[in-house]
């Protein structure tokens, strides 16, 4: 998810950022608390408020349909106030402040209603769904006029979501009505946010960011939690040695083969800034040293070498577990998404291209492709 989402900020918004929104999509009793949890990694918010709350990871939401179609154009606020200012007095009177700048004629009124009820119970965290009705004949004016009534007694709007349409010409024509009220009224509303939601997965993020547009928050649900692009982990853990001895899988197809024998991994950069390959040899063999000349072979084809000469190695294989006794402190997850961003980062994004990606090599010492070879020939049945 991490490395989709580096590779998904492209040139038009660098500063975008992306929210898990999948809780009532998720699957099993477990499914929304570990798919958020476990998100963070990737994203930078939640809008699972019982995640927030175990994990301390910070929230963003908005509002449903339901909650704006359930108000009425009759109906009346339970109260006029909020901290004491007369609330609808403030919003009747930049209404009509909206109405003389805009054409407001297609407005709904019930919508302003529920985006003035949830300005009271939400001064703080005030970002509109604007498409329950029509996003630019109605909702991003009463948007605006809550806004503004807000603004005016010392509360910063945050923004605006849209949940369905054409989410690039929409939110390029919202922004456009933030920098004009912006400069109209002088008010900060060129600041506002745009959320985009509505199935939003990989390849509509690849296509909203092939043109210009100002998309700041990209809200993923299904597509995250469900793991749509990938529903199965794709690899399994095989036993590679017992008591000593090399436990060998022999399949008709190479990447269903195990690797025999206890190893350890290095990776290898040949500059200090992104990974070259990961190395694995022997467990008992000398590790790579800095410095000088490593021999790498693809143990599919014996004939691909490369010589490397390392700039700097890092252990990737580690003891965890031992006897039944964890040997290592697990990360909390503040910890856990920076270490998997700092990852991430070691990495070319060719790897991370959703069409046609470069593969990252992953290669073996001269000593484990013999050793090897050998277990490969020995259960052959093949005589040398």
């Amino acid at each position: 998810m991490q490395g989709n989402r580096e590779n998904s900020k492209g040139s038009h918004n660098e500063e975008s950022v992306s929210t898990e929104f999948g809780c009532r999509r998720a699957q099993g009793p477990d499914g929304a608390l570990s798919g958020s949890k476990y998100s963070f990694c990737g994203c930078d918010f939640t809008s699972n408020v019982y995640a927030s709350y175990l994990y301390d990871i910070p929230i963003l939401g908005t509002m449903s349909h339901s909650f704006i179609s359930s108000f009425h154009n009759t109906e009346k606020l339970i109260s006029n106030l909020l901290d004491n200012h007369d609330f609808v007095s403030i919003i009747n009177k930049n209404k009509n402040i909206v109405h003389k700048l805009y054409d407001c004629k297609y407005t709904n009124e019930s919508e302003l209603i529920a985006f003035s009820a949830f300005a009271q119970i939400n001064p703080k965290n005030f970002i509109c769904l604007i498409d329950t009705y029509d996003t630019l004949k109605s909702g991003i004016y009463n948007f605006l006029i809550v806004a503004l009534s807000l603004y005016e007694i010392n509360y910063k709007p945050i923004g605006i979501r849209i949940d369905s349409g054409d989410l690039r010409s929409l939110t390029n024509e919202c922004k456009n009505i933030f920098n004009d009220i912006s400069q109209k009224l002088n008010v900060p509303f060129n600041q506002l946010k745009i959320c985009v939601s509505n199935d939003i997965n990989q390849k509509i993020i690849n296509y909203l960011n092939e043109e210009q547009n100002h998309i700041d928050i990209f809200a993923i649900g299904t597509n995250l939690i469900t793991c749509q692009s990938q529903p199965s982990l794709g690899l399994v853990y095989k036993l590679v040695q017992i008591n000593n001895a090399p436990c060998f899988k022999m399949t008709n197809e190479n990447k269903k083969s195990n690797l025999p024998y206890q190893k350890n991994v290095y990776r290898i950069y040949t500059d200090q800034q992104f990974a070259t390959l990961d190395y694995i040899q022997l467990y008992n063999e000398q590790p790579p040293i800095l410095n000088q000349q490593t021999i790498s072979i693809n143990i599919h084809d014996e004939w691909k070498q490369t010589i490397i000469i390392p700039k700097k190695i890092e252990q990737k294989l580690c003891l965890i577990w031992k006897y039944g006794k964890s040997l290592i402190t697990f990360k909390n997850i503040y910890d856990l998404k920076k270490y998997t961003q700092s990852e991430i980062n070691n990495f070319k994004n060719e790897h991370f291209k959703t069409v046609s990606p470069v593969p990252y090599p992953v290669l073996f010492s001269d000593t484990y492709h013999k050793v090897y070879k050998d277990l490969l020939i020995k259960n052959s049945h093949i005589n040398q």
